[in-house]
């Protein structure tokens, strides 16, 4: 959708961390010209698979929505399907680079994003499988990647399956029995996904001879019961992942905000972009958040100002409900604020939210 002209648009492919902080530094209390290279976004620092200011892609697979991520910063893809059931609650699973996941979340569900957990399911009544899992946001948890052929397994056991029931013992958490009608069309499209993609599974090949033909009914690795007899034989440990960096101060400021936005709301977090940019006038470039929260079946979008306050120091402003669900168009910043692009226009007439900025506050422009 194009956006008639009206101030300094900053819509540049997203930056690795690095460059992103090097923007900020090269910026420094310099207020951008028309002339000169508008801000680029900075990756917002939320944990996969919902990291992005963009979904390149969404369809609807028999009641499930498959959506293709693309991570920022980064050249990968993510592939998510998901369901979200009439109670609120949320099951998925994810493809990635680095293996296959399953993803749960519960409107009630309240955890500090990032805490790690054990996490489980038993299909069909069976014994459960566990894994390592992480919370992503604060009503939603997900499995560590399992690499291929173990991933495919741990799919396919959904698959084939009628009812899933999803559960934690660290926090005391055991879900009702969930509908796998549609998961095995929807973990086929999955895995078209990965392939139209060109995502490449990392692998890791069983150590040991592989079962007989027809299996022996030993249980998938780590799990308690037999896979219909489709054994899998012990597998390598994986090699050592190395350490990621530590978050950035301004990164930190970011999952904070967000992060507290949502608890406030008992919302998912849906995606976000950092815009950095001088808004409150006093030389010293601030972040400007434009983000989305999942709240329950509805998604809604916010805007919250990062003021920089000192070296490494911010202050969070008010944040503001844009009143419905940001484009992937460029923010356009004028005088005065920015302009949103909403979701509900026309290329001849868009829907627009004006947001107007000062030192101390944000304010949404009424129409006249």
């Amino acid at each position: 959708m194009k956006i008639p002209f009206r101030g300094e648009s900053n819509h540049m492919p997203l930056l690795s961390r690095a460059s992103s902080l090097a923007l900020l530094l090269v910026l420094g209390a310099l207020p951008a010209r028309a002339e000169e290279a508008p801000p680029a976004p900075l990756p917002a620092p939320l944990p996969a698979p919902l990291s992005t200011p963009q979904a390149a892609n969404s369809e609807d697979i028999g009641g499930w929505n498959l959506d293709t991520f693309k991570l920022p910063g980064k050249d990968e893809t993510i592939c998510v399907v998901t369901r979200e059931f009439d109670n609120g609650d949320r099951l998925g699973f994810v493809l990635g680079e680095r293996g296959r996941g399953i993803i749960y979340g519960q409107p009630g569900l309240k955890v500090r994003e990032g805490a790690e957990m054990d996490i489980g399911f038993s299909v069909d009544g069976r014994q459960p499988l566990g894994f390592h899992g992480v919370a992503y946001d604060p009503s939603a948890i997900m499995s560590e990647p399992v690499p291929s052929p173990e991933g495919e397994k741990v799919l396919a056991v959904f698959a084939r399956g009628q009812k899933a029931v999803i559960g934690s013992n660290a926090l005391k958490l055991r879900s009702g029995e969930l509908d796998l009608a549609g998961a095995e069309a929807a973990i086929r499209a999955l895995d078209a996904c990965g392939s139209a993609n060109n995502i490449q599974v990392v692998r890791i090949d069983p150590a040991a001879p592989a079962a007989p033909a027809g299996g022996s009914g030993a249980p998938v690795t780590g799990s308690t019961f037999a896979d219909d007899g489709q054994a899998a034989a012990p597998t390598a440990p994986p090699a050592a992942e190395p350490a990621q960096p530590e978050p950035t101060p301004v990164e930190t400021a970011i999952r904070d905000a967000i992060a507290a936005e949502a608890k406030k709301r008992s919302a998912g977090v849906g995606y976000a972009v950092a815009l950095p940019k001088d808004v409150t006038g006093d030389g010293q470039e601030d972040v400007v958040l434009v983000f989305v929260l999942l709240e329950g079946k509805v998604k809604k979008g916010y805007v919250t100002v990062l003021k920089t306050i000192g070296v490494n120091s911010f202050a969070r402003l008010n944040t503001v409900d844009l009143g419905g669900v940001p484009t992937n168009d460029p923010v356009i910043f004028t005088p005065a604020g920015i302009i949103v692009t909403m979701e509900g226009g026309t290329p001849a007439k868009p829907k627009e939210v004006e947001v107007l900025i000062t030192p101390d506050k944000l304010t949404v422009k009424k129409k006249k």
